[in-house]
């Protein structure tokens, strides 16, 4: 740091406060880091406080530094990075722009235009840490990233910014958060939680409670997406962009996405905004595998669409759920307009509502028919005008509608679809797998009656939830039978082995489990295992 010889190598330092909380605060300098280093704390029990005069620390290209089990506030900073700011270096024949390791700490009551707490353009490890209640003018209340940044295993709450409240990652910067929390976050303009341009993957993680700005057209209370964003095994719930009554309500309450979006294995449940897409708003190209969109909604008032997901250009949805979500004009699971091309597989629409168009609508000027239904349920959905089910003109084959006024529906498989009948579907519930689906009580019409051009392998659950080689059944979710199966080996997708399910061994068979390792108790619950 300041003082220290350049060139002497890596130090370390190491601070002993004797059990007792210890805090150093500075007198208007920053620390400035400028050779390798190694900075390590006393089990969170000191703190460094910048005083609201000054950044706290400034890392120079070209070094690999750690910081462990510290505590940094009141850093303050009016250009950019209050707790911790990076430099991008530039020197000769080779640019560097530094690395930082941050294990064990919390980062909080900074203040900055931009990067409140955090400001990156290197490469940026943030691993078992806190983020929380910084404040940027600008963009990311929490971190400001256009390097590379990985966080796993923490919290970011709290923070407030122009946009991205939590997080602000920039055209160029490559994001991935894991088994991490992004909570309680606010921005006066985009992305109550994350604002993404560049590369973001979101893995076992939570976006939650959220909040977009209330100003015309704010979008995104949990996550704004202009760039390229993966969601994988992660909930996005409890976020909100309200936008303003009298002029524009918000778009996109969980996600607003303008370019590409995959989900897979996730949940956007109980978000709302106040025009368009309670749960996701999708001006790009979204694709929704294996996932459940639920109990979303847009305002109660007039010119609100869409309730758990609005599109306006690509949408593609397989072995996925749409459930009980709501609209005020159309669309309560999904409007899809403005020649939007809306393509749904196995999946279930159930429990939905909206003045027209409680399970799916289509806009009113779309000039051709761009919405596709495959081997899916649309049922017990309920319009207060016209379209209990769907409202529009659809394609369809080998599906399942319960109610077919307020649509017309060209069926592109003759006499494969099924009208008027009941999918006897049970509740949104834990039936196994990630997410909630809707079961297929026995004796529902949708059994068996499904697509089986290209079979999938398992339903929206996932491993261990065949689909029947004879006959898929409609919709999201496949009644397993009693009797034999033949299952894909996972080893070699092209063999297949028999399975019983549903009765007793009559012989004794060996397997390896390969997952879960530890001991497992049964309770009446579904349990999965990976066998060899």
């Amino acid at each position: 740091m300041n003082g220290s010889t350049a060139g002497s190598g890596a130090d370390t330092i190491i601070f002993t406060s004797f059990g007792l909380p210890v805090t150093i605060t500075l007198g208007g300098s920053e620390l400035l880091i400028t050779s390798a280093l190694t900075i390590n704390g006393t089990a969170g029990l000191l703190t460094i406080n910048g005083n609201n005069m000054s950044r706290i620390f400034s890392v120079t290209s070209g070094n690999t530094v750690t910081i462990s089990d510290l505590k940094l506030t009141n850093g303050l900073e009016v250009d950019s990075g209050g707790g911790i700011f990076f430099v991008p270096g530039s020197g000769g024949g080779i640019k560097n722009s530094g690395t930082l390791t941050i294990n064990n700490s919390t980062i909080s009551g900074n203040t900055a235009t931009i990067g409140s707490g955090i400001n990156n353009s290197g490469t940026l490890t943030i691993n078992n840490s806190t983020i929380s209640e910084n404040t940027a003018i600008d963009g990311g209340g929490g971190i400001n990233n256009f390097g590379t940044l990985t966080i796993s295993n923490s919290t970011i709450a709290g923070n407030r910014a122009g946009g991205g409240g939590g997080i602000s990652n920039l055209n160029n910067g490559t994001l991935t958060i894991s088994n991490s929390t992004i909570s309680g976050n606010s921005a006066s303009g985009d992305g109550g939680g994350v604002t993404n341009f560049g590369t973001l993957t979101l893995i076992n993680s939570t976006i939650s409670e959220n909040l977009a700005g209330n100003n015309d057209g704010d979008d995104g209370g949990g996550i704004f997406n202009s760039g390229t964003l993966t969601i994988s095994n992660s909930s996005v719930s409890g976020n909100s962009a309200p936008g303003n009554f009298e002029h524009n309500g918000g778009f996109g309450g969980g996600i607003f996405n303008s370019n590409t979006l995959t989900i897979n294995n996730s949940t956007i449940a109980g978000n709302s905004a106040g025009t368009y897409g309670g749960g996701v708003t999708n001006f790009g190209t979204l694709t929704l595998s294996n996932s459940t969109i639920a109990g979303n909604s847009t305002a109660s008032y007039g010119g609100s669409y869409g309730g758990g997901i609005f599109n306006s250009n690509t949408l593609t949805i397989n072995n996925s759920t749409i459930s009980g979500n709501s609209a005020f004009e159309v669309g309560g699971g999904i409007l899809s307009g403005f020649d939007g091309a809306l393509t749904i597989n196995n999946s279930t629409i159930s429990g939905n509502s909206a003045g027209r168009g409680g399970g799916i609508g289509i806009a009113e000027n779309s000039s051709t028919v761009l919405t596709k239904l495959r081997s899916t349920i649309v049922a017990n959905n309920d319009a207060v005008d016209v379209g209990d089910d769907l409202y529009g003109t659809f394609r369809a084959e080998y599906s399942l509608i319960e109610q077919r006024a307020g649509a017309t529906i060209r069926e592109t498989v003759a006499r494969s679809n099924r009208y008027g009948v009941d999918p006897l579907l049970g509740p949104l519930t834990d039936n196994g797998g990630p997410t909630e689906t809707h079961a297929l009580l026995p004796g529902s019409p949708a059994i068996n009656r499904g697509f089986n051009g290209t079979p999938q392998s398992f339903d929206q659950r996932g491993l261990g939830f065949v689909r029947a080689v004879e006959r898929t059944d409609i919709g999201a979710f496949e009644f397993q039978k009693k009797g034999s199966y033949l299952v894909p080996d996972l080893d070699n997708p092209t063999r297949r082995q028999v399975i019983v399910v549903g009765s007793p061994l009559n012989d004794t068979i060996s397997v390896a489990v390969v997952s879960p390792t530890l001991n497992v108790t049964f309770n009446g619950k579904v349990q999965k295992f990976l066998i060899a």
